[in-house]
């Protein structure tokens, strides 16, 4: 599967263990991304969300992007408690900036 670049997709807000960020249903190319910025693969089952993951081989459901680091609390992964999205896509420099006001 092509991962994608950063710049180049439109992402859904979403808020994820009480952490903002950006979802897409792709791999993103980690290479692409800025210093302080962090992809998180996330494993599920059956269209539900259930854990992040450095790297996901089964079961992937997507990618998120923080700017905050998430603690693999349970070894190599950690458990989605929550999640919601937003309203709409948005480009990861429109949310950049918009986590910066």
């Amino acid at each position: 599967m092509e991962k994608k670049n950063l710049n180049e997709v439109t992402f859904e807000d979403i808020v994820i263990n009480d952490i903002c960020g950006l979802f897409i249903d792709e791999r993103i190319d980690k290479k692409t991304l800025p210093a302080g910025t962090f992809a998180y693969e996330i494993r599920g089952c059956n269209g539900e969300f259930e854990v992040l993951e450095k790297s996901v081989l089964v079961d992937f459901n997507g990618t998120i992007i923080t700017m905050e680091k998430i603690e693999m609390t349970e070894g190599d992964y950690a458990k989605i408690e929550d999640y919601s999205f937003g309203d709409g896509e948005i480009t990861f420099e429109a949310w950049k900036k918009s986590m910066s006001k």
